[in-house]
């Protein structure tokens, strides 16, 4: 049980820990109530008894006093057979056990003496024993009998004794109505009880829940926001107070980050800038120097590239690239990608072949333009950057039912399978790349972008040698803006 109690939410938990509880004192009680009425019914069934026996005796007649003994009492039947239970079985004994007088019908069911005999002789009034086999009886009334001893003398010991059998069939009745009461009561209290249980549970579960819910809704980009303290002075009060002080913590620590990414991209790229237009100006000024001045550019403007994309990854990754989506076409996006890397691409001659199919009526895509921008600019400029010279790189545009999905293809050395799940880490590059000029940063980027969006990025097996990437775009996407 308290394995299981461990599995299921905390809602089951609760319904299941109020119906134990409230089972096993529903039961406790029903079965204490049961063993008690029991009792009281016993007792009262033996009062009545015992008054019976009472007016048995004083209606029985004093004998002779020349009368032998064994005819000392003389039954009145009109007054011994009848009782409300049932017809009463009556017999007189002598103390040695000798049956002065009975019933008919007890010739083949001798009443036990023994016992309440030697019960009376040690000083009480009477005896009482239930007896429940009553297979030698004929024409049994009930399936048990309340036996009586009683004496009939106030010798010591009596020298004679009367026993009077009863049939017990109210006393089982009251206890039969009271088993059915139980066995289909029971069930029933313990379907009202799952349903009570829940109930309550699920009522004690709504604040909580709905602290869950605001909390669901801080996000990166909202950290200001606080979940509303609830009216009730109790521990979900506590719990609301205790998580919007974590999120003031945070908050403090994401805008220092932001600070700080601020003034780093400012400390960064200013230098570069002016390292970038001094050697500029040095170059015009001295043109034989030419080759190396350009080299020097260039690594300035790949060193720049980098701080750009490492600013850039760390705003999405906490938070701080603030999104705007907005309705964007993918096509127009694509044909100023290629624009931008057609001189890229040129100088190793290689050609960028575009098709766009239309297999359904386009749909509006929700985006942030110049994220998407540079999705696609780092999966087209990666696809340039390891095609052999003088090969294409193919691009496929398709708009599907429910979502624009991009494909592009390249002619290169491939991606080893085990290393597939290793390309989209930022500055890795695997071993079939380690000759390219690049620093492992463009998958990264995108990938991060494509989970913003909630797009998807596949690496596909091509259908011949080179890499094949594919970015599905859902219409229905859900963008964690």
């Amino acid at each position: 049980m308290v394995t299981f109690l461990k599995k299921p939410n905390l809602k089951v938990r609760l319904t299941a820990l109020f119906v134990l509880i409230f089972g096993a004192t529903t039961l406790t009680f029903a079965l204490f109530m049961y063993y008690a009425l029991n009792d009281s019914l016993l007792n009262e069934f033996d009062n009545s008894l015992y008054n019976y026996a009472i007016d048995v005796t004083r209606s029985l007649e004093a004998p002779p006093a020349n009368e032998p003994a064994f005819t000392l009492f003389p039954l009145d039947e009109d007054k011994i057979f009848p009782f409300s239970t049932g017809k009463s079985l009556i017999s007189i004994r002598h103390s040695s056990g000798e049956i002065i007088v009975q019933t008919e019908g007890l010739e083949q069911w001798p009443l036990p003496y023994k016992e309440a005999f030697l019960y009376i002789q040690q000083g009480h009034d009477s005896h009482y024993l239930t007896l429940h086999d009553t297979s030698h009886l004929s024409a049994a009334e009930s399936a048990s009998y309340r036996l009586i001893t009683f004496p009939l003398d106030i010798g010591v010991p009596p020298d004679y004794y009367l026993q009077i059998a009863v049939p017990m069939t109210t006393f089982e009745t009251q206890l039969e109505r009271l088993k059915s009461i139980i066995l289909y009561g029971f069930p029933l209290l313990i379907l009202i009880s799952v349903v009570a249980g829940f109930y309550v549970s699920s009522k004690a579960m709504t604040p909580i829940n709905q602290l869950i819910d605001n909390m669901n809704h801080v996000q990166f980009g909202r950290l200001s926001d606080r979940v509303a303290l609830p009216e009730s002075h109790d521990e979900i009060r506590t719990l609301t107070e205790t998580h919007n002080r974590m999120l003031d913590r945070i908050e403090d620590a994401f805008r220092s980050q932001e600070r700080f990414i601020a003034n780093a991209s400012h400390q960064l790229l200013t230098p570069l800038t002016v390292l970038k237009g001094e050697i500029e100006t040095h170059l015009n000024q001295n043109k034989e120097q030419d080759q190396f001045l350009q080299s020097l550019i260039e690594e300035t403007d790949k060193l720049t590239k980098i701080v750009h994309h490492m600013l850039l990854l760390s705003r999405i990754e906490s938070g701080l690239e603030h999104l705007h989506f907005q309705d964007i076409e993918v096509d127009t996006i694509l044909f100023q990608v290629i624009a931008d890397l057609q001189k890229k691409a040129s100088t190793r001659n290689i050609k960028i072949d575009v098709k766009i199919h239309d297999l359904a009526d386009r749909q509006a895509l929700k985006g942030q333009e110049d994220l998407v921008y540079n999705l696609i600019y780092n999966i087209l400029e990666n696809a340039i950057k390891y095609s052999p010279q003088d090969k294409s790189v193919s691009v496929t545009l398709t708009w599907n039912q429910d979502a624009t999905t991009l494909d592009i293809v390249d002619y290169g050395s491939g991606i080893d399978s085990e290393n597939i799940p290793l390309i989209f880490d930022r500055f890795m590059k695997i071993n079939s790349m380690v000759k390219t000029s690049g620093y492992g940063l463009g998958l990264s980027i995108a990938k991060k972008i494509a989970d913003l969006h909630g797009f998807r990025i596949a690496v596909l097996e091509p259908a011949m040698q080179g890499a094949h990437f594919q970015v599905t775009m859902p219409y229905t996407a859900d963008a964690s803006h």
